[in-house]
């Protein structure tokens, strides 16, 4: 694909997406959703950055819904007796359905997904090395702000680099008031990796949902744990993980739909 062709899907996936948040501006119906998280590992740290659009121009109804996604990663890990210096760029363009049921949304994804990964200094140990693409496959089940719990359920997987990611989240609000108002806290676990690595985690969550304005509202996630990273074959002394290495981790995430 090249650089004219990229520029053209770019500036029309721009129109798209401003076009149904005027729309969402005008009825209170929110069209995008807006979400990101930066992550800190033993080691490592990344953001990342996706989009969500329903053709509709309703993010809360059935329909075909569109996401793009970004994400940038750096990390240092040891390969006996050299320290390498890494960093990962990821995008994802993915179309998918959604369905809502109960205030509670079921969507899943397919797309492409390209992934490129600089060493410095070259490390021709590290599977997870170089440009590949791949497709991709997301399914993403989160309730909506009225109900008297929060819950998330993300999973993805990409044919580049075998990388997954799973994570779950569970939380509850206590106190009194409207349930859309309150905070949730509760525990999280994931697991993810690619040919380099697999890591678990294990953690807890602060959930607190966000008002932005009469046409924005969203929510913010404070979350905290330890890592587990094993090499694949166990051969690697410090495994090549983008999420860092063994220890504890925190995370911010947000969201805003509009």
């Amino acid at each position: 694909m090249n650089k004219k062709t990229l520029t053209a899907a770019g500036s029309l996936l721009a129109a798209f997406l401003a076009s149904n948040a005027a729309l969402a501006g005008d009825n209170d119906v929110y069209s995008t959703s807006v979400d990101g998280e930066v992550n800190f590992g033993k080691g490592a740290a990344d953001l990342s950055l996706n989009a969500t659009t329903a053709l509709s121009g309703d993010i809360d109804k059935d329909g075909v819904v569109f996401r793009a996604e970004g994400t940038l990663s750096i990390y240092l890990y040891n390969d006996i007796p050299t320290n390498i210096d890494a960093t990962q760029w990821e995008g994802s363009a993915l179309v998918g359905y959604q369905i809502v049921r109960d205030a509670i949304s079921y969507a899943a994804y397919a797309g492409v997904d390209y992934q490129s990964f600089s060493l410095t200094p070259p490390d021709l140990s590290d599977p997870a090395r170089g440009d590949r693409a791949g497709a991709k496959f997301v399914v993403d089940i989160e309730t909506d702000r009225e109900k008297s719990f929060y819950a998330n359920l993300l999973g993805d997987y990409s044919t580049a680099f075998d990388t997954y990611f799973v994570r779950g989240r569970l939380g509850w609000k206590p106190g009194t008031g409207e349930v859309s108002n309150r905070i949730a806290v509760g525990p999280e676990v994931s697991a993810f990796g690619n040919l380099a690595f697999n890591a678990q985690r294990a953690g807890a969550f602060v959930y607190l949902p966000v008002q932005y304005d009469k046409h924005a509202l969203g929510y913010l996630i404070a979350a905290a744990g330890y890592q587990w990273v094993q090499g694949v074959g166990g051969e690697a002394a410090t495994p090549p993980a983008t999420g860092g290495a063994e220890g504890a981790y925190a995370t911010l995430s947000f969201s805003v739909s509009f």
